[in-house]
């Protein structure tokens, strides 16, 4: 607390500013601190809520997923000049515009769909339209959820117990394999991420999907859906360009807590559910950004390691990490 007050009265001498106390609002977050247990608090709802009133001005039914079963392709676009006049009016690009503020701020559980909706900002339809009329709709029944940051890390990758969500199914044997040594958090820190792909996802370039989340602690810090950027030939390489795109993360994280005091770091787990994807990260005759990665490795900057789950789609991976806020909404 006293460095922070040193701070506070050098910024203050330097530029003419205020001392406004406790943070409250932040780029557009609300941020609450419980003191009594330890935790702060970040949501957008008072921006869910003007998003909900600008494109649902008429209300709308609430829906318990973001997307529905549909698969979104430029087989929607418009049709007819009827069509395409009608979407003119439509408001997508200003829609998918706050969504994605959203997805950069608190909402990673929408992450997969705005970034799906995205694609068909140019010539969008009305079937394209309705999927991010569905989102908004989502949001509205959730309009309270966060992210919550605790002073305390769990112990929620501890080698002697490991606790796995409830709403997580994962093989038993897997938990006591030797293999399934994930770092703690004795040495203050506890930075891990989960990493996945969907194989041939977008059914008009039949790209896949990038997913990743990173955690410090029980709380998500950074997170990722994005379409890759050439067509993978199998999961496995689909897998392991997601696998790339995470380890360029984790060094570029790495570099950060380094930068405010963090010298002595764990090496990163990324938790790869594909078996092939592993050992092929681990082949040393390979193209140059494997073998770059194969480096960081040995440095013991990253480790991988094998974690399968029953049930692990995409939509899964982006949506298990909120929380409701439980104050007043």
């Amino acid at each position: 607390m006293e460095a922070i007050n040193d701070v506070k009265k050098h910024l203050c001498n330097k530029y003419k500013m205020k001392d406004l106390g406790c943070i409250h609002r932040i780029l557009g977050c609300e941020v609450l601190y419980d003191e009594y247990a330890g935790t702060y608090s970040i949501n957008q709802t008072k921006y869910v809520k003007e998003i909900c009133n600008r494109f649902l001005p008429g209300g709308g039914s609430v829906v318990r997923t973001p997307m529905s079963e549909v698969t979104l392709c430029k087989k929607m676009n418009p049709k007819s000049e009827a069509e395409t006049a009608m979407m003119k009016d439509v408001p997508y690009k200003a829609a998918i515009g706050c969504l994605l503020w959203l997805v950069a701020g608190t909402r990673l559980d929408i992450a997969y769909a705005v970034q799906t909706c995205a694609r068909y900002s140019v010539n969008p339809g009305p079937l394209h339209w309705e999927a991010v009329l569905r989102i908004i709709r989502y949001l509205k029944g959730t309009a309270g959820y966060g992210i919550v940051y605790r002073r305390s890390m769990g112990n929620s990758l501890n080698v002697d117990e490991t606790v796995i969500p409830e709403n997580w199914s994962i093989e038993e044997n897997l938990v006591n394999h030797p293999e399934f040594k994930l770092m703690t958090i004795s040495r203050g820190l506890c930075l891990y991420a989960y990493v996945d792909a969907d194989h041939a996802r977008d059914i008009d370039t039949r790209r896949s999907v990038t997913a990743y989340v990173f955690y410090l602690g029980d709380s998500p810090i950074c997170w990722k859906s994005k379409l890759q950027q050439c067509v993978a030939t199998s999961s496995m390489q689909s897998e392991y360009m997601a696998l790339c795109s995470a380890c360029l993360q984790s060094l570029w994280l790495i570099t950060i807590f380094r930068a405010i005091g963090y010298d002595i770091l764990d090496p990163m787990v990324l938790l790869e559910d594909n078996q092939s994807c592993i050992e092929y990260s681990k082949n040393k005759i390979l193209k140059l950004s494997i073998i770059w990665c194969e480096n960081k490795s040995s440095k013991g900057i990253l480790l991988w390691q094998k974690f399968q789950l029953r049930r692990m789609s995409l939509t899964f991976l982006l949506s298990l990490s909120m929380v409701i806020y439980s104050g007043n909404i």
